[in-house]
């Protein structure tokens, strides 16, 4: 009995300090140039979370003002491995402005003439070598005259999301490269567009009239609309560290928008004729200096919370959706699907076994847009996901 109570003191000696840390949150808010944050002592690890700055709207004065959103702002999350006492550098995307002027702090696009919209700038966080660990790409600038346009591009994903008027507007960056211009399409014009590079988005020149849109910034950034049709910049790429995630905006609707640390319209791509709104950057760490004789509990606890963490795919998804959850203990399991205003449109009840444990849902009939998975437990607890429907 004295051998159990000894090996149940040093058990808690050894994971006490793991519960009894402290989280803190840090909000970075836009302040239009670099900021700088150092990492506290005994602190080796963070969780982030950035949303990039949504791209403006354009203000041509004869079309439907639904159609000439900027894109939304892209979502990236991830853990960093730091050193106490670093510097990082931190970037809040500026909202992209309407109308001729510089691109916007981030890395978005500037435009020559006109009351097309600029695309927003990239939200990241560099080392104190100035090496970029994460970026959460922004949206395009809209532009339009053309009722088959839709808005800006949104930002985010590894790759920017897809343009909508092909070959008007602006392509998305990738991983490697920006985003190449829009084109006329017959003669192969590019008519004042130009393509993006990396951090940047392309600069939307005067080809015409003006009514173009700016790429957003990225880990590389979108190209910028054919000024001849008018086409809307495209968005930034998102770049996250391993084991990361991304999730691209929906035209100007910002990725993951449902994270509880997720405040204001940050990433919002701007309306007919206004800006797109702000970025915001979320750094998570805990006081860890106690933490010497497991390595690192912290991360582990974390790993393990991320392997009970439902998950989605594909997302996007087109026809079929899968859920992989874990289970405490078997029960009945609860799958609701809502929209983004919190309408019930899809509930189907399984027995989940204790463990791992997957189930299907078909959103085929569902419309083009954001929705949520809501998982109940059977004690009640919720699980939502985020999912974008093609």
């Amino acid at each position: 009995m004295k051998k159990k109570i000894y090996s149940f003191i040093i058990f808690s000696l050894f994971i006490a300090p793991v519960f009894s840390q402290t989280v803190h949150k840090k909000f970075f808010k836009p302040l239009g140039k670099d900021q700088t944050w150092t990492v506290p002592a005994g602190v080796t690890q963070i969780e982030v979370k950035l949303w990039g700055a949504g791209g403006a709207g354009d203000n041509y004065f004869g079309t439907s003002a639904i159609y000439q959103n900027g894109g939304g702002g892209g979502f990236a999350t991830g853990i960093i491995n730091v050193t106490s006492g670093e510097k990082l550098t931190i970037i809040v995307g500026a909202g992209g402005l309407p109308g001729a002027g510089a691109g916007a702090y981030g890395g978005g696009g500037g435009k020559g003439c006109g009351l097309g919209g600029r695309g927003g700038g990239r939200s990241a966080i560099r080392n104190s070598s100035g090496t970029e660990l994460i970026t959460a790409g922004a949206g395009g600038g809209g532009g339009d005259f053309s009722l088959d346009s839709k808005s800006g591009n949104g930002g985010g994903g590894l790759i920017g999301a897809p343009s909508h008027w092909l070959p008007y507007d602006g392509s998305p960056g990738t991983q490697s490269a920006g985003g190449s211009g829009g084109t006329q399409g017959v003669g192969g014009c590019t008519c004042g567009s130009l393509p993006g590079s990396q951090f940047l988005g392309g600069y939307a020149k005067c080809g015409d009239n003006g009514f173009n849109g700016s790429g957003g910034g990225g880990y590389y950034g979108g190209g910028s609309g054919t000024d001849l049709g008018d086409g809307a910049g495209g968005g930034g790429s998102s770049f996250i560290p391993a084991g990361g995630n991304t999730i691209a905006a929906t035209n100007n609707i910002p990725g993951n928008t449902s994270d509880p640390d997720y405040r204001g319209n940050a990433g919002y791509g701007g309306q007919k004729g206004k800006p797109g709104i702000c970025g915001l950057v979320v750094i998570i760490y805990s006081d860890n200096s106690l933490i010497s004789n497991i390595q690192n509990e912290n991360a582990v606890v974390a790993r393990i919370e991320k392997i009970n963490k439902a998950t989605a795919y594909p997302n996007p998804a087109k026809d079929v959706v899968t859920i992989n959850y874990s289970a405490q203990k078997n029960g009945k399991h609860i799958f609701e699907i809502t929209d983004i205003r919190g309408r019930i449109l899809l509930h189907k009840e399984t027995n989940a076994i204790q463990g791992a444990n997957h189930t299907t849902l078909d959103v085929s009939r569902f419309v083009k847009g954001i929705y949520f998975i809501n998982i109940i437990k059977p004690d009640k607890a919720k699980e939502s996901i985020q999912i974008n429907k093609e």
